[in-house]
């Protein structure tokens, strides 16, 4: 039946003429290889395919020619076809046609090339083979060593390796320092890969090359949250003062990662303008862009940040108020004294009222550390001026919270008072020492002894008596 395969081998249809030369060489055997070269030819990939497969079953080093010359074929897949049945015949006489494959737009064919001429024996001539070779073999970190030699070889990665391969080559080419590497880099902002794109945006920040600009500008609308932050972060670093105004934009992304890296990059600006927008964000709902905007506010060193970072002081986050307190340190050791705390009095004490305990204990513990009352009550005239007024506000508003139902408000405005070593307070406090809360009333023990104070009548010694006895003080 050879000749009724012989004739479908005519056949129009491309898998009929696949099943045809499969069953010649069943038939007839390896002899009939030269039979089925023409095919090589064929308008069908599935067909050239399908040669280049059966080839790689002859034990013959002539079908070394053919399939080297099926290296050129237009469709990837007939190349590693072609490649794969080189496997057991390869020899010395592949080496350039191999060689050329290093650079083949399909990063398969590239590897397999490789592999290729390692099995034979085959060393790289000079620098650029060698990073060819590295890419097509996946070593991309042992390549970005050869510096600019592996340049080409890496953008090949960039246009046609797997989506890890290309964030690997992104980083790897943001390690050689040679500005030719900025034109693949920014090409590959728009690949399909969030992550990948996101890659880029960090890698031409670092090389701070501000022909970056304005591709990251337009990227700064990326549909990927990360990639909207490694933007954000790359033209902050590279600081042109185009991206001002796009970078405040990002202040209202719905994603924290972006608004913290919008911040920090503000931060870098170091400019007046940056003030305001940063100060709004440490009231942002999420403490990694609270902690960001403090920290970009010290970048500014401008003491008119001062307020609003005495305000981030009652934020529920502890990390939060660390990091505001840091930053009102160092912008003024003796903060609690500035006018901006006495401005931020009024809003403190309306926080004593707050449904969050977090906010109530914080406004008071705030209160307590600008409130600069001491032992002896001041006299009417010295309350006259708006300063000794705003201190006795906050005095007044702790003794307030000593009747708090909520016993964490009680406990800290006790504390606060007894830090604030104000005589006046010491009435008050006695009374706290028959809180029905036992912590409460050790809290209210230890301030009457910062106040100094000594039990009078049988009543208080009684008391007192009895937190001994408790082990309170």
């Amino acid at each position: 039946m050879i000749w009724w395969t012989r004739q479908q081998l005519r056949s129009k249809n491309p898998l009929t003429r696949q099943d045809a030369i499969q069953r010649l060489m069943e038939e007839s055997g390896d002899e009939a290889w030269e039979e089925i070269l023409p095919f090589f030819k064929d308008e069908s990939a599935g067909v050239r395919r399908t040669v280049a497969q059966l080839l790689g079953r002859v034990a013959d080093n002539r079908v070394q020619l053919p399939l080297l010359g099926a290296l050129r074929d237009t469709d990837p897949a007939v190349r590693e076809s072609a490649l794969h049945a080189l496997r057991s015949i390869a020899n010395q006489d592949a080496v350039e046609t191999l060689v050329a494959a290093l650079r083949d737009e399909s990063v398969a064919v590239r590897g397999l090339a490789a592999h290729l001429l390692k099995q034979i024996g085959w060393e790289p001539a000079d620098s650029t083979q060698k990073a060819l070779s590295l890419v097509a073999l996946g070593k991309i970190d042992h390549a970005a060593s050869l510096g600019g030699a592996a340049i080409e070889p890496l953008t090949g990665v960039l246009k046609s390796g797997m989506y890890y391969q290309r964030r690997a080559a992104v980083e790897a080419l943001s390690k050689i320092g040679d500005p030719r590497v900025l034109k693949p880099l920014l090409a590959s902002l728009k690949d399909e890969d969030g992550q990948v794109r996101a890659a880029v945006a960090n890698a031409v920040g670092e090389l701070g090359d501000k022909r970056a600009v304005e591709p990251l500008l337009a990227a700064i609308r990326d549909a990927n949250r990360e990639v909207r932050a490694q933007c954000a972060d790359a033209l902050g670093k590279l600081g042109d003062s185009k991206a001002f105004q796009p970078i405040i934009g990002l202040l209202k992304d719905p994603h924290w990662e972006v608004r913290a890296a919008a911040v920090r990059a503000l931060g870098r600006f170091r400019s007046v303008d940056a003030l305001n927008p940063l100060a709004e964000m440490l009231q942002d709902r999420d403490r990694e862009v609270c902690e960001a905007a403090a920290t970009a506010l010290e970048q500014l060193g401008d003491k008119r940040a001062m307020e609003p970072l005495i305000m981030a002081l009652l934020n529920e986050q502890d990390t939060v108020r660390q990091a505001a307190k840091r930053v009102l340190t160092k912008l003024d050791r003796d903060w609690a004294k500035s006018e901006a705390a006495l401005r931020a009095v009024p809003r403190l004490k309306a926080a004593l009222n707050d449904k969050e305990y977090g906010v109530r204990q914080s406004a008071a513990d705030v209160l307590a550390q600008i409130s600069d009352v001491r032992a002896e009550a001041p006299s009417v005239t010295k309350l006259a001026d708006g300063a000794s007024a705003r201190k006795q506000a906050a005095f007044e508003s702790l003794l307030e919270m000593l009747d708090e139902d909520d016993r964490d408000v009680r406990q800290a405005s006790i504390e606060a008072l007894g830090r604030l070593r104000d005589g006046r307070a010491s009435e008050r406090l006695v009374k706290k020492l028959a809180d029905p809360d036992r912590w409460v009333r050790r809290a209210a023990a230890r301030a009457l002894q910062e106040l100094m104070w000594e039990p009078i009548t049988h009543e208080e010694k009684a008391l007192w008596q009895g937190m001994r006895d408790a082990g309170l003080i």
